[in-house]
């Protein structure tokens, strides 16, 4: 790992204001959300969000929220289902909480208003691919994301003791020795909240009891991607420079349907739509998932993608395509209103014409690592949701899988950090930490644009969906000259700072991606076409300057 400075820009503590939580939560999304509501009443609360309030990948998230709600389904065949998905780097134990725990939450969803779609009184169960049963609930056809954030961010909305700031940019972590008794580098530091920037720049530093991070995802690594342009895996990159221990960098998820076309942004087409009876056809119209996986269309992700991207290549064609046409055209414009509507933006009418789709980077698997109560290897410092590690994804997420973490584990992470700030003693003072001016941006303008859709471009051809190692090795090598004189510098801007962010996770991808010399889940190494349960059975994680495998 390459060592570089350890905060993105300059501050004094002696001139910069201050700001003070018991318990401060980064990130606006349905597991900073939820843990927001797990805070008691009597703590401070302040929520950080880098755009506005709704803007996150859970908003984005169309297929829904897999749990065991029929009667006739079983814990153990939505834990198998998920354990098989993982390609044996699960945790059985982790599994097992999650799924049991399902149910819950998703009441607790209907409780606070949340509308998922029902037939004849009764919540409407989706299947998806990877799942043995009905099991999603979803809301207005395929925009539960957007529904579920709407009933979260109201309740959040009427709680007097949570804060939202939008619009703020989380810089970085702000940690210290634990007493607070020595700055001596060697002494084990805890986080005492962040330095965090307005939109005109201007920096504040938030102290806190208590830090959760939610920050989401990073697929803006990459150049085609379901996820929003906040997602630069800021809380990723933050965690990185404190000397977090992160894990499992290299299994990014590439979601199979994405919909392409010139001049469109390349927006999700659900899982669902599959789960529905859609086909998945080359250009030809051949139906190909035969010739790969016995379960069709609704094999795991990892494979679909896969399947998806040797067919383009077999038939030399830019994309393959999603047909509707034997389905019920009424119920279709039903079940999938949005995804018909964007369509419909470039003369398609999803009924009748075939849906041009090809594989995009889509959900980060591996993150900061933590615990069953959503603590990180950082003392004070909490995680919840895409930003982590928690065992339950292995090396290939579960659809429908993702929203349930972020509401089980933002729960937990707000339960438990709420417990130890009520524990904690009143303490309304700053820490002397500081950061050195070190440049001026300005003695050499950089075109950050050119840099950022250069390292896009570099991720999607070296780092997707297939990959080896003298194309890894190249990426590795262009990223670190990037970093030279990109990580060196101090920025006055979001700009800058997140392309520093991309930077950093990128690095961290790259050379998990060389250590894992296997096939497993959505990590896919042509050089290393089988799995290896003999040597890979274990994790690849970093802290600090260090790597290090773990056992499963």
């Amino acid at each position: 790992m390459l060592k570089n400075p350890r905060y993105l820009t300059p501050f004094d503590p002696k001139i910069l204001p201050h700001r003070f939580s018991d318990v401060l939560i980064i990130g606006g999304g349905l597991a900073g959300m939820r843990a927001a509501l797990a805070i008691d009443p009597s703590l401070r609360v302040v929520i950080v969000t880098k755009d506005e309030i709704k803007e996150s990948n859970s908003n984005y998230a169309q297929g829904g929220i897999a749990g065991v709600l029929d009667p006739d389904d079983r814990f153990e065949w939505h834990i198998n289902d998920t354990l098989i998905a993982g390609a044996k780097l699960c945790h059985p134990s982790i599994v097992e909480m999650v799924v049991e725990q399902a149910p819950s939450r998703i009441r607790e969803l209907i409780e606070i208003g949340t509308q998922f779609d029902l037939l004849d009184g009764d919540l409407t169960l989706g299947k998806e691919g990877g799942h043995s049963f009905n099991r999603i609930v979803h809301a207005m056809g395929d925009s539960t994301g957007r529904e579920v954030m709407r009933a979260v961010i109201q309740h959040v909305k009427s709680q007097d003791n949570i804060t939202v700031l939008k619009n703020h940019f989380t810089l970085d972590l702000l940690c210290y020795p634990e007493n607070g008794s020595d700055k001596a580098s060697d002494e084990p530091k805890s986080c005492h909240g962040a330095i965090i920037a307005n939109e005109t720049g201007r920096k504040t530093m938030v102290w806190a009891k208590q830090t959760i991070l939610c920050t989401g995802g990073a697929g803006q690594c990459f150049r085609d991607s379901t996820n929003p342009k906040v997602a630069t895996g800021d809380g990723h990159a933050m965690a990185i420079r404190a000397g977090v221990k992160v894990r499992d960098m290299e299994f990014m998820q590439f979601h199979p349907t994405v919909l392409y076309i010139a001049g469109s942004s390349r927006s999700l087409i659900t899982e669902a739509i599959r789960g529905e009876g859609a086909y998945l056809v080359d250009k030809t119209g051949h139906r190909f998932m035969g010739d790969f996986d016995e379960r069709l269309e609704l094999a795991p992700r990892d494979i679909v993608s896969k399947s998806i991207v040797r067919q383009m290549e077999k038939t030399q064609h830019s994309c393959v395509y999603l047909d509707l046409s034997h389905l019920s055209s009424e119920y279709i414009m039903h079940r999938f209103p949005g995804i018909a509507k964007s369509c419909k933006k470039f003369g398609l009418d999803i009924t009748v014409d075939r849906i041009p789709v090809r594989p995009g980077a889509h959900y980060m698997i591996g993150g900061l690592v933590v615990d069953e109560r959503g603590a990180t290897s950082l003392p004070r410092l909490w995680a919840a949701g895409e930003v982590t590690s928690s065992g339950l994804h292995g090396a290939n997420r579960l659809a429908s899988n993702s929203l349930l973490e972020g509401l089980v584990y933002g729960a937990a992470a707000g339960e438990n950090a709420s417990a130890a700030a009520i524990e904690e003693t009143e303490f309304f003072a700053a820490f002397p930490l500081s950061s050195p001016k070190l440049s001026d941006p300005d003695d050499l303008p950089l075109d950050l644009s050119d840099i950022r859709n250069s390292l896009k471009s570099l991720m999607w051809r070296n780092v997707g969906v297939q990959r080896k190692k003298s194309e890894l090795n190249e990426a590795l090598q262009t990223v670190e000259n990037w970093q030279k004189y990109v990580l060196s510098r101090q920025f006055p801007d979001i700009e800058g700072w997140e392309l520093q962010n991309l930077l950093t996770v990128s690095h961290v991808i790259i050379s998990a991606a060389i250590n894992r010399s296997e096939s497993r889940g959505v990590h896919l190494r042509l050089d290393f076409p089988e799995s290896d349960d003999e040597n890979w059975l274990k994790h690849v994680c970093f802290e600090g300057r260090e790597t290090i495998f773990e056992p499963i």
